[in-house]
């Protein structure tokens, strides 16, 4: 949707976070928006994520750490009218 492609969203392993950002369109500049913790009882940190094509959810892989052929997905929900 055009309301989606306004933001741009990173998952950070590091610190088990997804970080969202809102992008000006005439600059192409990104503004922090929110940092959400992905972090959970499964020992998983998340390293790549993909938008639904409505822009109204944000699927997380989720490789758990002792054994690289298992992982979770953990979809979040977007509004797509603040991007949060």
């Amino acid at each position: 949707t055009a309301s989606a492609s306004r933001y741009v969203y990173t998952v950070n392993g590091g610190d088990n976070t997804i970080v969202g950002f809102t992008m000006d369109s005439s600059t192409g500049l990104l503004s922090t928006l929110s940092s959400v913790s992905t972090s959970n009882a499964s020992n998983t940190t998340p390293s790549l994520s993909v938008m639904a094509p409505s822009g109204n959810a944000l699927y997380v892989l989720n490789p758990k750490s002792c054994c690289a052929s298992s992982a979770e997905v953990t979809a979040f929900t977007v509004d797509n009218a603040s991007g949060t």
